[in-house]
């Protein structure tokens, strides 16, 4: 059997080979279709079912959602008028009507809130609607006949209050102070039976600092959900029907059902109604009511915004049509396969032979290749039709031309020609990939050799500069004008630039430096210019002060221009490079060029500064030592005539001593005989005593520490005018003016009063530096002449009493003369 099958033709063997395990496949199918397909079919009805329950609850849930965020809506904007201050009932009821224009499929909308709980209504409006500010009161907008109607109702006695037994729809967000959702009820808004309606209310409590101030709410009309169950097809006999928390059949395909409860035929009750009050999905097999046999049913929950009261969405499916569905698809199914079986050997067959005749053809082919015969061998054939034998065609042609084009490819490298193109058969051509690396790795020498010559060169170049520097720097460093102008020529020569200048920093005056133009050079010829340059100043004296180099390349119009026979032109770049040495900068080098400064250039330069900086260093060191010098030697020379100057002064200082030693005791003399009969203290100039006298002391009973370092102010008792003027006063003694006045002290609860008078001190040059007061003690009689003035005052009001007195007396006695 064996030896039979491998002698076969290409053809034979795939139409064997393909019957063989298409037929063992076809029957594994079947047999596992058979056992599987009863049990899929349940899973895909779940699936369906579970799916088209969750979209219908969805529809639902997006109707009851929408109006518990219009009722949240209003709640909000309530609770922002009263917190606003300023709560207008006028507002409210214009937006409550708004609300239900804009929403004509809600029944109502309406509010209720507190006893004084919304205030700040106007007098109109209270005598024409709402009564006094007190007491309970309800707003309503419901439609009648496709009219609004405006329903206002007001409670202002307490025990009338107290007896009135509300609804759930007032209850339940008041006592819970959460959203709410109510199970369905009917009710009517003209108070008759024929007029009730299925409805529910989404009602939203209004608290304020966690105090329930009232509510806002929004009537829902139920029956109109009987048109989206009646509209569900599922299976022949599936349905839907919408149930409440509190089990009530909100929406039916059969009407009579609307309103009825939904748990009473229902075996598995408990966990159904478990399900349904927490909000869980569930899914259950049993007995159906409705469809009287076995049934799918499938609970999806409906969350309506944070309402502790979840409904549920119910699908039910008949078992029997899920399995029906079934055991048809597993008929159709293998019918169709023995169908497919005899079209499929037929095909086949057709197939073998389209494809074995190609393949020969392209064997050949290979056999030639594999020989490496590329000059015998011929392209294939292409065919019409764009399949997989057109494209092994295509791709075997493909592949002798990139293999012709390989080795002419390769013969072209050998013989050094680099910049040519070459095209991959793929991103898999191996072959072409290496000799593309091959290529670029040849390329890369050449441009590394290239790079590696050209970095000599600038090496050179460098070493050549710091060469001819150095040797200008050694040679020519004893003037700097000199100095500088070889340096700016020489760099701006070696650096092919236009012009430059080099700024030396001028620190002969320590509170004025400034960098100072040395020498400047341009278009081969040298510029003399006084130029100077404020250290922080425009971008040399940042330059400096910052002590970085500076590369510019858009240079302003009007910093620069290169002037020459031809005319001006623009600088292409500009270059600032301090001149610093041990993070100590000497000046700054400016150079301007037509053409780019390249990297190597900037580094260069930077460099030959730090020597130019050591250079200058040096320079000015020298010079600073020469100029000591003569100065040294004409100070010796001041010195000696000085000497005897000075013995002569000597003589008159000693005399002049013997003088001061007398004055100083007569001082002496005066001072004590002044601390003996006042009080004198010395301040600084901000008013802080430094000295003060023992019989001020021991007048006022303090020590010495206790008085030394405080304020001038302390203890005085200011007049309203002293007190704008005290700055003034300050302000005089220190400008060397004498003050005199009387103050009031407050010291140890005694009040003493002092006439005073303040005398600035002066130093050598005539400038204020402490202030001496002399004072005197006036306690006495301005106690006297305070008692005085008491008694005066207490003579004119016995005066003015006398005289009242006498006028009386005389208008009695005009009286008793009339």
């Amino acid at each position: 059997m064996k030896n039979f099958f491998l002698k076969m033709k290409l053809k034979n063997k795939m139409i064997f080979l393909i019957l063989l395990t298409t037929s063992v496949i076809f029957f594994a199918v079947i047999v596992y279709l058979t056992s599987r397909s009863r049990s899929v079919e349940i899973a895909n009805a779940k699936d369906l079912t579970e799916s088209t329950g969750k979209n219908y609850a969805n529809e639902f849930s997006g109707y009851l959602n929408y109006s518990m965020d219009i009722a949240r809506s209003l709640a909000h904007n309530s609770k922002a008028l009263v917190e606003a201050g300023d709560p207008q009932r006028v507002v409210l009821d214009k937006m409550l009507e708004r609300t239900l224009k804009e929403n004509p499929e809600f029944l109502a909308v309406w509010t209720r809130w507190e006893p004084n709980a919304f205030d700040g209504l106007d007098s109109a409006y209270i005598a024409s609607d709402w009564g006094t500010l007190s007491g309970v009161f309800d707003l309503n907008f419901y439609y009648s006949n496709g009219d609004i109607v405006r329903y206002v109702d007001m409670t202002t006695d307490p025990e009338e209050e107290e007896e009135i037994e509300y609804g759930p729809y007032i209850t339940i967000p008041k006592e819970t102070m959460r959203e709410a959702l109510l199970d369905p009820y009917y009710y009517s808004f003209t108070n008759k039976p024929e007029d009730e309606i299925l409805m529910t209310t989404a009602s939203v409590p209004v608290i304020i600092d966690g105090v329930y101030h009232g509510v806002l709410a929004v009537d829902i009309e139920l029956e109109s959900f009987f048109d989206i169950t009646a509209g569900i097809e599922l299976y022949e006999s599936g349905f839907g029907k919408l149930i409440s928390t509190d089990g009530t059949l909100v929406a039916h395909p059969q009407m009579h059902f609307i309103g009825e409860p939904a748990y009473e035929y229902i075996k598995q009750e408990t966990e159904v109604i478990e399900a349904v009050q927490e909000g869980k999905p569930l899914i259950i097999t049993e007995h159906s009511y409705d469809l009287g046999e076995e049934a799918l049913r499938i609970y999806t929950p409906i969350q309506v915004g944070n309402a502790p009261t979840p409904w549920s969405f119910t699908l039910e499916v008949p078992v029997s049509e899920i399995k029906a569905a079934a055991n048809q698809r597993l008929i159709i199914g293998i019918l169709l396969g023995l169908l497919a079986l005899g079209i499929l050997f037929t095909v086949i067959w057709q197939i073998a032979r389209y494809i074995t005749s190609p393949v020969v053809k392209t064997t050949d082919v290979l056999n030639t290749l594999s020989a490496g015969d590329l000059n015998n061998v011929k392209p294939l054939e292409i065919r019409k039709e764009e399949d997989e034998l057109a494209q092994m065609a295509k791709a075997t042609n493909t592949l002798i031309e990139g293999l012709k084009n390989t080795v002419s490819f390769a013969r072209d490298i050998g013989q050094g020609k680099l910049d040519l193109e070459f095209n991959l058969l793929s991103n898999k051509d191996m072959l072409g990939k290496a000799l593309l690396s091959m290529r670029d790795s040849l390329i890369k020498a050449n441009k590394e050799e290239i790079k590696r010559k050209e970095e000599d060169k600038k090496r050179r170049w460098a070493t050549e500069g710091y060469a001819k520097f150095n040797e200008i720097l050694r040679y020519d460093n004893d003037d700097l004008q000199t100095l500088s102008y070889k340096i700016i020529k020489n760099l701006v020569e070696y650096l092919d630039s236009v012009q430059g200048g080099i700024f030396v920093i001028n620190d002969e005056d320590e509170n004025d430096k400034f960098l100072e133009l040395t020498a400047c050079y341009a278009y081969d010829r040298q510029k003399f210019l006084e130029k100077k340059i404020m250290i922080g100043e425009g971008l040399l004296g940042t330059c400096f002060l910052e002590g970085e180099t500076t590369y510019i390349t858009e240079i302003p119009e009007s910093y620069v221009k290169i002037t020459s026979g031809l005319g001006e032109e623009k600088p292409s770049s500009l270059i600032l490079v301090p001149l610093k040495l041990n993070e100590e900068i000497y000046g700054v080098i400016e150079l301007a060029s037509l053409n780019k400064f390249e990297q190597y250039q900037i580094e260069f330069l930077e460099k030959i500064c730090e020597s130019i900086a050591s250079t200058i260093s040096s320079l000015k060191i020298n010079i600073r030592t020469a100029a000591l010098l003569r100065k040294s030697q004409k100070q010796a020379e001041e010195l000696k005539a000085q000497e005897e100057e000075m013995r002569q002064n000597m003589e008159e200082l000693a005399a002049t001593q013997e003088e001061m030693a007398r004055k100083t005791s007569e001082m002496k003399s005066i001072l004590d005989a002044l601390d003996a009969s006042s009080f004198i203290i010395e301040y600084d100039l901000n008013g802080y005593i430094q000295k003060i006298s023992d019989s001020f002391l021991n007048f006022v009973g303090m020590e010495k520490e206790e008085v030394i370092g405080t304020h001038h102010s302390d203890k005085i008792v200011f007049t309203r005018e002293q007190k704008k003027e005290y700055d003034h006063f300050l302000q005089d003694l220190r400008n060397g003016k004498i003050r005199k006045q009387e103050t009031e002290l407050n010291i140890k609860r005694k009040t003493i009063h002092v006439a005073e008078t303040y005398a600035p001190m002066f130093d050598q040059n005539g400038k204020p530096y402490k202030i001496f007061k002399i004072a005197y003690n006036i306690t006495e009689s301005k106690m006297a002449i305070k008692k005085l003035e008491e008694e005066k005052k207490e003579t004119e009001e016995k005066l003015k009493k006398c005289f009242e007195q006498k006028e009386k007396l005389q208008k009695r006695k005009n009286k008793k003369n009339i």
